[in-house]
């Protein structure tokens, strides 16, 4: 007998363990996720979704298997469940990194939606599908190990679920503080190994002993020796080779904010955020145009403000002109340091010049903390494209007013979306338009530079920028410097009358939305032009259900609980069946109001703060121990009060 409540604690850290191993899993495969699909976090509710229902599917098979001896000897079900999850682990790290290869698509493609949401739904199937297995089996584990009766199984389950959340939060600090800052995937996925290993061993001796050592052994092996960066650097370079082939890997770190990587092909490095090339140097042509363009709109600017991308040399080139000071904003320290020994020698040198303030941390923050003092006469906003929550933020009306906020009187705000040189579709129209609109909303004057980078230039001033060639390439040569690199005849070129005008008739064409931060219109419109370039029937069929409104959400739910009291009024009104059905109802309800609470607040989290890659998995560890509380509450009440009631209230 005293044994027992040694084993019913055993079972309880069991579960803890699986808890943790939840969360820390999601953060690890969200993470993948994230880096193959380019950093949209349009994956996050498909990921979610799916995850959740191989949770399902796996405690109800639970019920359909309850005669089985499976589930009738619930502790060597546990110590097996709990010893294949690392193998699973390793398989679905594997096959996130080889997704595209998978499902044959190259580089230069996007991956389509509907295939994204597929594929998301088989790979989350493994751990997911055993997490959901595992949780009543460890019920019936305790049960028997606690030998409690009909009456103790609320305070049971509720004491469970508690163990359960408690292990979420765990492990989402663990990998929050711990695991992002001092393993890698591989290093990460040991120490899981190692946990589980011991834990299965911990539930006492009988079949699966043997394998319980060595997948300790393993663990312990992933951790303390140098076998985990060799398998980090295999993995990684696995992924590379599907996301950009062709291209040497040269570095590679994860950052709070993403993935980045540093690889080379020629003589040309490339900065990758997240799978995609966010910058390629040396291009002195290019940047050459990009000084001249931006100066000559805010002639005889003296301070400015760029917001990401040193590395592409555009700071260096800036400097050749008669500025003051530059405040170059980079979002991390260690993604520039690994950056930094690739620079070209201009950079290298610019670094060096007084004029250069260097400052790491979001862009948008650091436009919020300026203090009323402190404005600018060209602000340029080149590295960022709405393309995920986090880079949305630069494109929203809110921004625009707060950089508008601290410009000079005759400042100038730049910034481009991607675009098409000679053709707009109504996809791509829709899209850049809604920049083109929330920036007409804030500035009066907005210049357009057409391309496949769009380039908008506002001011507040009347005249202050310009789409006239003649005019631009007059102050370009008015501007004195050591040489004029660019030719100024090619703003011609650049400025074509004709291409203007038919650029700003489609722009101003029709009804155009806002970008907003609590209606980030712009990134939903940049998923459905992910959809047409990928030729995805599902956005056909997302943009008729915009079309429609509320009403293809509101009315399935609505008929639904129609039929039901229809039903209950014929076959007459039996109290405890229509309890039954009411609070399972009611559990559905709630299920799907908190799985999109958690959404919104991950995304709400992505928009304003930036840092989910780093801690999504303590945000959504939060987010259980808010269940566990709220368990541990409804076991209290539900012995004082009736349950009716308090689902009601809920």
């Amino acid at each position: 007998m005293p044994m027992l409540p040694r084993l019913s604690h055993r079972i309880f850290l069991a579960i803890l363990v699986l808890g943790a191993y939840s969360q820390i899993v999601q953060a690890i495969l969200i993470r993948e996720g994230l880096v193959v699909f380019y950093g949209n976090e349009v994956s996050l509710g498909v990921f979610f979704a799916s995850w959740l229902f191989w949770v399902a599917l796996g405690s109800i098979s639970v019920l359909w298997l309850r005669e089985s001896r499976f589930v009738r000897q619930p502790l060597p079900a546990l110590r097996l469940l709990l010893l294949l999850l690392p193998l699973l682990l390793l398989a679905q790290v594997l096959a996130l990194r080889a997704v595209r290869l998978l499902l044959d698509v190259s580089s230069a493609e996007f991956v389509p939606l509907g295939e994204l949401f597929l594929a998301l739904f088989l790979i989350t199937l493994p751990s997911s599908l055993v997490l959901g297995i595992a949780f009543p089996v460890g019920c019936r584990a305790l049960e028997q190990a606690a030998r409690s009766g009909r009456a103790e199984a609320v305070g049971e389950v509720a004491r469970l679920y508690v163990a359960d959340a408690l292990g979420a939060l765990s492990g989402g600090v663990l990998f929050t503080f711990v695991l992002v800052q001092w393993f890698g995937p591989a290093g990460a996925v040991g120490l899981l190994t190692l946990a589980l290993g011991l834990t299965a061993l911990s539930l006492g001796p009988g079949v699966g002993r043997f394998a319980g050592l060595a997948v300790a052994a393993t663990g312990l092996l992933l951790v303390a020796t140098p076998l985990a960066p060799r398998l980090d650097s295999a993995l990684e370079h696995l992924r590379f080779a599907t996301l950009q082939p062709g291209l040497e890997l040269l570095d590679t770190v994860e950052t709070r904010y993403g993935h980045v990587a540093v690889a080379r092909f020629g003589e040309q490095i490339s900065v990758v955020r997240d799978g995609k090339i966010g910058q390629s140097f040396p291009q002195p042509e290019r940047v050459q145009q990009e000084a001249a363009y931006f100066y000559a709109q805010a002639q005889g600017a003296k301070r400015v403000l760029l917001l990401g991308g040193f590395a592409g040399g555009l700071a260096a080139e800036l400097l050749r002109y008669p500025l003051e000071r530059i405040d170059q904003v980079e979002e991390d320290r260690r993604a520039f340091e690994r950056v930094e020994p690739y620079l070209h020698a201009e950079n290298r040198r610019a670094l060096q010049d007084s004029r250069l303030h260097l400052h790491f941390g979001d862009g948008r923050r650091f436009v919020n903390r300026l203090t009323p003092e402190e404005r600018f006469d060209l602000v340029l906003v080149l590295d960022a494209a709405p393309t995920s929550a986090y880079s949305n933020r630069y494109f929203t009306q809110e921004f625009y007013q707060r950089v508008r906020a601290r410009l000079t009187a005759d400042g100038v705000l730049c910034t481009q979306v991607s675009s098409s040189s000679n053709y707009l579709g109504s996809t791509v129209r829709s899209y850049t338009a809604s920049v083109f609109a929330t920036l007409q909303a804030v500035f009066p004057e907005v210049a357009i530079m057409p391309g496949d980078e769009q380039v908008y230039c506002a001011a507040q001033r009347p005249g202050r920028v310009s789409e006239d060639p003649q005019a631009l390439a007059r102050r370009y040569r008015d501007t004195p410097l050591d040489a004029h690199r660019f030719p100024a005849e090619s703003f011609r070129s650049l400025l074509e009358p004709e291409r203007i005008s038919f650029v700003r008739e489609q722009l101003t064409a029709g009804d155009r939305d806002l970008n907003r931060d609590d209606k980030p219109i712009t990134y939903y419109l940049n998923m459905v032009l992910w959809g047409k370039f990928s030729a995805s029937g599902f956005v056909d069929w997302l943009e008729r259900l915009r079309a429609m409104g509320p009403w293809p959400y509101l009315l399935p739910p609505f008929l639904f609980i129609l039929l039901w009291l229809l039903r209950a009024a014929l076959e007459g009104f039996h109290r405890p069946t229509l309890q039954r059905g009411a609070a399972t109802l009611a559990l559905v309800a709630l299920g799907t109001i908190a799985m999109a609470g958690q959404l919104a607040v991950l995304l709400s989290y992505q928009s304003h703060v930036g840092f989910m890659f780093e801690r999504v998995a303590l945000l959504n560890g939060l987010f259980m121990t808010g269940l566990a509380l709220g368990a541990g509450l409804g076991a209290s009440l539900s012995r004082r009060v009736r349950p009716t009631g308090i689902l009601l209230w809920v």
